[in-house]
């Protein structure tokens, strides 16, 4: 795949954990609006836990260098409001959920550089 950064984030998002956890459409739906928001294909969005309190969502972003061609990091559009709401929006429309928490950035590392290292 080449270079990439593996971006880490999480938001908390309405209804009960165990219908999120049950659910392969509302996963699905999740997934479609992070990407939706941030800009990425909904496969680079990987779900990594859902925790309860409301839904706290743990999820991973990978951003392939040859794929993202916008000048906004997506470690950026993570701390901006504007994408938050764009989250909100699909994510409602995917599955009728809302935001509770605004997405956060939790870590970044890049990963498949020319350095020898893998991911």
């Amino acid at each position: 795949v080449g270079p990439r950064t593996l971006v880490e984030g999480e938001m908390t998002v309405s209804g009960a954990v165990e219908d999120w956890q049950a659910d392969e459409g509302l996963r699905r739906g999740l997934r479609a609006a992070i990407a939706r928001g941030l800009g990425v294909r909904t496969e680079r969005v990987v779900i990594d836990a859902l925790k309860p309190a409301s839904v706290r969502v743990l999820f991973t972003v990978t951003v392939v260098d040859s794929e993202y061609d916008d000048d906004v990091s997506v470690e950026s559009k993570l701390e901006d409001g504007e994408v938050a709401a764009e989250i909100d929006r699909e994510l409602q429309a995917e599955t009728g959920a809302s935001v509770v928490q605004e997405p956060r950035l939790r870590s970044t590392r890049r990963v498949g550089d020319a350095d020898g290292q893998s991911g």
